[in-house]
């Protein structure tokens, strides 16, 4: 399947989104790599316009504990 980059899907404002997900939580990578970027890619589709709440909804959904 070959990608096309003027796809609707691919705006940048949708990849410009996706990365400031991936860097607000980028601190839980080493531990969570997948699960941030799964979350990150869901946080864009369910239509969300910033990363407002985002760290709270993604410890919420995967129950990740915070490290002390």
């Amino acid at each position: 399947m070959k990608l096309i980059m003027n796809d609707l899907k691919y705006t940048d404002e949708l990849m410009k989104l996706r990365a400031d997900c991936l860097r607000s939580l980028n601190h839980y990578m080493e531990d969570h790599a997948r699960a941030v970027f799964e979350f990150s890619t869901t946080w864009c589709e369910e239509g969300n316009k910033d990363i407002h709440n985002i760290e709270e909804c993604f410890l919420n959904r995967y129950r990740v504990v915070l490290k002390s």
